[in-house]
């Protein structure tokens, strides 16, 4: 993974952002 990726990752979860991605299966992460 990249140092971007990382970052831009840490500041969804942060946000709180990660739980819609993974409640409706977001094709970009499954």
């Amino acid at each position: 993974m990249t140092d971007g990726y990382l970052f831009v990752n840490t500041v969804v979860q942060t946000n709180r952002l990660h739980t819609v991605c993974e409640e409706a299966r977001c094709p970009n992460i499954y």
